[in-house]
């Protein structure tokens, strides 16, 4: 069998960690990494960050004690790491149309405490966040995929 791999380097590396209940259309991360790939450029945000792994965590209370909420400056890679806990009550309650909206606004929220923690010397948070809500209302009339 013959066999091709393409790893394409994106800047926005977005999934995330859920429980096996949640409807994996609940969980548009993708779709987002994907428009902000083709929205916004990490060099006009300074140089010390080119991309963000950003993990939102959709697990009961139970096991929520196995995935902390961590925001990591990975110097290395020049990579923000955000992985934390979306609220999975509100998201088993929730449509999937009404799935997205909370998203977007939870990705700004923990960018807003990313902020706060994690100063990066040379990364213009509040442009970046500025930019983030300039093009999610654009994301949120996307229609989803089929």
């Amino acid at each position: 069998m013959n066999a091709a791999l393409t790893i394409e380097q994106s800047s926005f590396e977005f999934t995330c960690i859920r429980w096996r209940e949640v409807d994996m259309d609940k969980c548009p991360n993708y779709s987002l990494g994907c428009f902000l790939e083709q929205k916004i450029n990490f060099e006009d945000f300074g140089s010390k960050i080119k991309s963000i792994r950003f993990l939102p965590i959709i697990v009961p209370d139970v096991i929520k004690k196995i995935y902390p909420n961590e925001i990591v400056h990975h110097r290395s890679r020049n990579q923000l790491g955000l992985y934390w806990q979306m609220d999975y009550d509100r998201i088993m309650r929730s449509t999937i149309p009404e799935c997205k909206p909370y998203l977007a606004d939870f990705f700004l929220e923990v960018l807003e405490i990313a902020k706060a923690t994690k100063p990066i010397r040379g990364f213009d948070y509040n442009g970046f966040i500025a930019a983030v809500k300039a093009v999610l209302p654009e994301w949120l009339e996307q229609e989803p995929e089929v």
